[in-house]
């Protein structure tokens, strides 16, 4: 019995440290991204910008409007593997916009994410 326990023992020890292991490989990090996240532009960006610590696939990027109506991105999207991307991005309205993305690492683990930003230009006080 006592035999019995300690293998049991042994093979929890070897599927934590397995699955430690696997938390530990390195993956590449969540991208800094143009404009940032919750930030506020007093003119529309001309794109959006993705640097990743590693060169990974883009897959998908999708723009919301505030109203949640998707915004239509111009040109083809390259799937080719690169640590830095930009998307070209149409004539923006002001308002607060939602961009989700999906990626592929080079190791295979699939990534998403979402950040906003806010389009909001000055206003300008009339002269006196």
């Amino acid at each position: 019995m006592a035999l019995r326990s300690a293998w049991i023992g042994v093979c929890l020890l070897g599927l934590i440290g397995a699955g430690l292991a696997e938390g530990v490989q390195a993956h590449s990090k969540a991208p800094k991204v143009t404009p940032a996240d919750g930030s506020v532009l007093a003119e529309a960006p001309p794109a959006l910008g993705f640097s990743f610590s590693e060169a990974i696939r883009l897959t998908a990027v999708r723009l919301y409007d505030e109203s949640g109506r998707e915004v239509e991105l111009p040109g083809r999207r390259d799937m080719t593997a690169a640590q830095d991307r930009e998307i070209a991005l149409p004539p923006l309205d002001a308002g607060l916009y939602r961009v989700e993305w999906r990626a592929l690492a080079a190791d295979g683990h699939p990534m998403k994410g979402a950040f906003s930003f806010t389009i909001a230009p000055a206003t300008i006080a009339p002269a006196n």
